[in-house]
């Protein structure tokens, strides 16, 4: 009896912990229903909020998503290791020399070129010590120099800039004058001092027409202002060396250039008249009479009481004192000029009127040749458009271009 009321209440118990068990179960079964059905809200509501995104924004958010793990990877890379950096010194910058380094290019066969160049005046007058070193243009260095520097004529005087910075005035007014070349002015030979004419040889002709063939008549082309006081007392000099060949030995044409002074004062009085004085010395000399316009003209403006037609050098030293001085010839006189040049007046006196205004065409062309051939002051010849000399070379110049003529053969012509 007791073994039966025991074994019931062990029942009564077993019964007990399975519904309590049961119960557990069942609430723990709900609990896990109601974690998932949250955790489906959470991703439903997640799901409408990237639906609510716009496209644009979602595939910015990709990019951006991909840079960054670009930029990650790049960052945690090791950096490679750079080489150092050398720096190199600055070179070294050029030094001016104690003295204004020049070289000076010559001719060794032109027996009548000065191998001078008148910058070393302008040197000599500002006190300024330089050195200069010659050389022959037919030697290795001279052929080279001439090339490189693109020389014309000779002397030329290739002068380093680095030595001019000494000098800053020097130097403005070189920079605006000369041509600079590889660290070197060049300086032509351009006459720069009307009391000093150098001689000088073109490499190339300025002016192809003014060249003759060695069988023709040598062609000296003067470059003048016929009443400039230079022109007028180095017109002595002109005259003998033109006397000493015969007339057909030689072709002079005459070519005007202006000058900043001269002995007539022009006014708007005076400037027609000026104007065809000068147009009947290019045209005598366009008729082969230069030498006989040119002589009745000066002879005229210069007399002081003696014969015109045959003046002195006593006249021309005082010429300033003569009763015509600084006025131009007047128009009476000019004609009567022309009836009196001499053998073949009457062709000369038939084109005469139509040359004799020296318009501006004719100034000008004369200009661009004064040009072409760097000439800049008065009382310059040109001669077969090789050399370039003062009147009292003019007799040498000819002699190198053809020393068959009958002067030539005088050993005083020839000799240097």
């Amino acid at each position: 009896m007791d073994e039966k009321k025991q074994e019931k209440a062990k029942k009564r118990k077993s019964g007990k912990k399975m519904d309590e068990t049961k119960t557990g179960k069942e609430e723990s079964h709900e609990e896990g229903n109601e974690e998932k059905k949250a955790a489906e809200k959470e991703a439903e509501n997640k799901s409408h909020a990237f639906k609510a995104l716009p496209a644009y924004l979602v595939v910015l958010f990709v990019i951006a998503g991909i840079l960054l793990s670009v930029a990650v990877g790049i960052a945690i890379q090791p950096k490679a290791t750079q080489p150092p950096v050398i720096v190199q010194p600055p070179p070294d910058e050029p030094k001016p020399a104690e003295k204004i380094r020049v070289t000076l290019l010559f001719d060794p066969a032109c027996t009548i070129c000065e191998k001078y160049n008148t910058i070393f005046d302008v040197f000599s007058r500002d006190g300024i010590p330089y050195e200069a070193t010659e050389v022959a243009i037919d030697s290795p260095e001279g052929v080279k120099a001439i090339v490189q520097y693109n020389v014309k004529l000779v002397p030329t005087a290739l002068v380093e800039i680095v030595d001019v910075t000494k000098y800053p005035s020097l130097k403005e007014a070189m920079d605006e004058v000369y041509p600079r070349i590889l660290g070197k002015y060049v300086v032509p030979e351009f006459n720069l001092n009307s009391s000093k004419i150098y001689s000088r040889e073109y490499l190339e002709a300025p002016v192809e027409g003014d060249c003759n063939a060695s069988d023709l008549p040598v062609r000296v082309n003067i470059f003048d202002n016929p009443f400039h006081e230079v022109s007028i007392r180095l017109k002595p000099e002109l005259d003998e060396a033109i006397d000493k060949f015969d007339s057909n030995d030689l072709q002079v044409r005459f070519e005007y250039i202006p000058t900043t002074s001269m002995t007539i004062n022009i006014d708007e009085n005076n400037t027609g008249l000026f104007e065809r004085n000068v147009g009947y010395i290019v045209c005598a000399s366009n008729q082969e009479k230069f030498r006989q316009m040119h002589d009745a003209i000066i002879g005229y403006y210069c007399d002081v009481g003696g014969d015109p037609r045959n003046l002195t050098k006593e006249e021309i030293l005082f010429c300033n004192a003569g009763k015509n001085f600084g006025k131009p010839v007047p128009n009476e006189e000019l004609e009567r000029f022309r009836t009196e040049t001499g053998a073949g007046i009457e062709l000369f006196a038939n084109v005469l009127e139509s040359c004799v205004s020296f318009t501006e065409d004719a100034r000008r062309t004369s200009l661009e040749r004064a040009v072409s051939y760097s000439i800049r002051i008065p009382a310059t010849a040109v001669v077969a458009c090789k050399y370039s000399v003062p009147f009292k070379a003019i007799d040498e110049a000819v002699c190198l271009v053809n020393p068959l003529l009958g002067a030539c053969q005088n050993e005083d012509t020839n000799s240097p």
